[in-house]
Parts: C-alpha cells; sequence; structure tokens
C-alpha cells in the first residue's frame, strides 16, 4: 500500500473541484450539488472540506488525501481509486458502486453507509474506523485488513474475498456467513458468528 505522492501543492478552492485537481491543495472548502463526471483528481490534497449532495461519476481519484472530510451524501459511482487516504473523516453514505479500488487507507473514520456493490477492491485497510453498514454485495475484496474497526452490518451477497483479515475487526451482522470464505476470523469472531453458521446450515442447537 503505498501513501499519496504530494509535493509541491498550489493552493486552490471548492469552485476548483468541478474540474478535477492536479498538484493542489484546498482547504476550509464547502461544496453542495456538485455533478461531476469523467475529472481526474491527482496528487491533491484536501482537507476541512464538506462535500454534500454531490456525485462524483467516473472519476479518478489518483494519489489524493483526504483529512477531516465532511460528507453527509456523496456518490462516486464507477470511479477509480489508487494511493489514497482518508483520514479523521465524518461520512453519511457514499457509494462507490461499481468502483475500482486499489491501495486504499482509511484511518480514524466514522462511516454511516458505504455501498461497494460491483467494486473491486484490494489492497484496502480500514484501522479505527466505525463503520454502520458495509454493502460488498457482488463485489470483491481482496487483501484488506480493519484492525480496531467496528462493522455493524456486513453485507456480503454474492461477494468474493480473498486474502482478506477480519481478525482484529469487531463485527455485527454478517450477512451471508458463506461469503466469508477467503477470509480470516478470529477464534472468538468464530464462536460468535456459530448461531448465523447453524441457522444457515439448518442445525437446531438445544
Amino acid at each position: 500500500m503505498n501513501p499519496p505522492s504530494l509535493v509541491d501543492l498550489d493552493d486552490a478552492t471548492g469552485d476548483d473541484l468541478a474540474r478535477g485537481t492536479d498538484c493542489q491543495r484546498i482547504e476550509g472548502a464547502t461544496v453542495a450539488g456538485l455533478r461531476v463526471g469523467a475529472a481526474d483528481f491527482r496528487e491533491s490534497e484536501l482537507v476541512d472540506v464538506r462535500i454534500s449532495g454531490s456525485e462524483l461519476r467516473d472519476c479518478r481519484f489518483l494519489d489524493v488525501r483526504f483529512e477531516r472530510l465532511d460528507a453527509p451524501d456523496l456518490g462516486a459511482p464507477a470511479s477509480t481509486w489508487r494511493d489514497c487516504e482518508i483520514v479523521e473523516s465524518r461520512i453519511g453514505s457514499i457509494g462507490l458502486f461499481d468502483a475500482k479500488i486499489g491501495s486504499v487507507r482509511f484511518a480514524h473514520c466514522k462511516i454511516g453507509y458505504l455501498g461497494l456493490q460491483g467494486a473491486a477492491v484490494a489492497d484496502v485497510s480500514f484501522e479505527e474506523c466505525t463503520i454502520e453498514e458495509l454493502e460488498l454485495s457482488e463485489g470483491s475484496l481482496t487483501r484488506a485488513r480493519f484492525p480496531g474497526t467496528t462493522i455493524a452490518d456486513l453485507r456480503l451477497t454474492g461477494a468474493r474475498l480473498s486474502h482478506t483479515d477480519l481478525r482484529e475487526a469487531r463485527l455485527g451482522l454478517v450477512s451471508p456467513v458463506s461469503a466469508l470464505r477467503g477470509a480470516t476470523v478470529s477464534s472468538s469472531q468464530l464462536i460468535d458468528l456459530a448461531p448465523a453458521f447453524a441457522a444457515q446450515l439448518g442445525i437446531r442447537v438445544d
């Protein structure tokens, strides 16, 4: 996992987001109702930025760092993310349907809903995050870690997991548990998941 490459950044404003960014730093901006398609965000840093009611379809985020992002509702379907960081941020709902995500680090974030339906996700880390609902239906998750992260509701219908390490995560509801194939869990997590495994297999425990 590579950190964003950020050098010689120029100051920019929230208005520049409509065109994408290139080696820019935006701080303290508020943006609402932004509609951007197929723009590139490269080697840039966004600090204390609020983005609401916006959709960034087919956009590419390459070497971008978000710090203290406030995003009540954000959509970025079919977007591409590579070598990015999102830290100390609050995200109400973010839809990354059919996205391609590689080498991305989330740290100390609070996320209400993370929609990754149909997304291809690889080499990601969620560190000390709180996620109310993580939806990965029909998507893939490869080489993922969740140290210190709480996931209240993990939805995996049709998902494909590989080298996914859940041992340091705090898991709530997982459905279906059969989709955990390809993941590593701890012995204590396995005990917690046992009732769901039994129910799915039709085993009556008395």
